[in-house]
């Protein structure tokens, strides 16, 4: 790697470690005494104080900032400015104690904007890299499973590359009352498989992502309290969704700091910041298959920071 991409990547990292030090500095000022050690409680995530919406519709609002753009182990950008925005509507369906706990019906739209439009095609929305259209289920079951079934039109405003249509399902064991009785945060753990039924810059491939998101307050507080996320992805293929013989695709792994914005009042939404590292271990292919011309390396390194709005 050039020694001038290198230094700009550790700058990109300095700006994001310093704004976790910025999220964590409200919560550390109004303790009493530090604590002696890490707290490890089953997955307590903060919660800011309930607004005034009771009705069924949710809608949840969030804007992130990353250093690189790193989709299922495939880098997609590595340079400049990248936003990436998610609006998402929830309908509560349907309640109640049988089999189908719950019912949720929801849709939104992620998006990724790029400054730096590296080698692909450019158009007069050379910056809107990605739009994606979703629309989904998710049903809670007995004995906290869920399952989440959803379809996703993948598409790039300015050209970088064709459609995909995919659908997934997700399975997920909320295991906090478990790993309780253990003295342990929850893990979270789920497992994803993705189905690409249309792919208009190939064949229709089979992704399989399994993953944990073990969750703990580092710093109480009544107002400002920090939650410490650690999620771990794995990502493998089913059938040729990184071209190669190889089921491995890449390995995620990294910490999230987050922390409510409690001075915004409630009847505007919960408000979150957040701020983390990602580092991504990559199988050679899958170094391979960036449309964009974005190089990469078999470990990268990057940073996110976001806020985010509940209603």
């Amino acid at each position: 790697m050039p020694q001038g991409r290198i230094w700009t990547r550790i700058a990109k990292l300095a700006g994001t470690l310093a704004v976790v030090g910025v999220i964590a500095a409200p919560a550390m000022a109004q303790q009493v005494a530090a604590p002696a050690a890490v707290k490890a409680a089953p997955a307590p995530v903060a919660e800011a104080a309930p607004g005034p919406n009771s009705g069924a519709v949710k809608i949840d609002l969030s804007l992130d900032y990353v250093t690189q753009y790193i989709f299922r182990g495939v880098m997609q950008q590595d340079e400049g400015l990248i936003l990436q925005p998610n609006a998402k509507l929830t309908f509560a369906l349907y309640e109640s104690d049988g089999m189908v706990q719950s019912l949720d019906w929801y849709m939104g739209l992620w998006s990724s904007f790029h400054s730096d439009q590296s080698d692909y095609v450019a158009t007069t929305t050379e910056a809107w890299y990605e739009a994606d259209l979703y629309t989904g289920v998710k049903v809670a079951l007995p004995s906290n499973f869920a399952a989440d079934l959803s379809y996703i039109v993948y598409t790039y405003p300015n050209g970088a590359a064709d459609t995909i249509q995919e659908a997934d399902l997700s399975l997920s064991y909320n295991d906090a009352d478990l790993m309780s009785g253990f003295g342990l945060p929850a893990l979270n753990p789920y497992v994803l498989f993705a189905f690409e039924l249309r792919d208009e810059n190939g064949s229709e491939d089979i992704y399989n992502e399994v993953g944990i998101a073990p969750s703990m307050t580092v710093l109480e507080g009544e107002t400002y309290p920090v939650t410490l996320t650690f999620p771990v992805k794995l990502g493998l293929s089913l059938d040729g969704y990184y071209d190669n013989d190889s089921d491995f695709g890449y390995l995620s792994f990294g910490p999230d700091f987050s922390v409510p914005i409690a001075f915004i009042p409630p009847e505007f939404g919960a408000w979150k910041a957040h701020a983390g590292v990602v580092m991504v271990w990559a199988d050679e292919m899958a170094q391979n298959l960036s449309v964009t011309g974005a190089s990469q390396d078999d470990f990268e390194v990057l940073g996110t920071v976001g806020v985010s709005m509940s209603y």
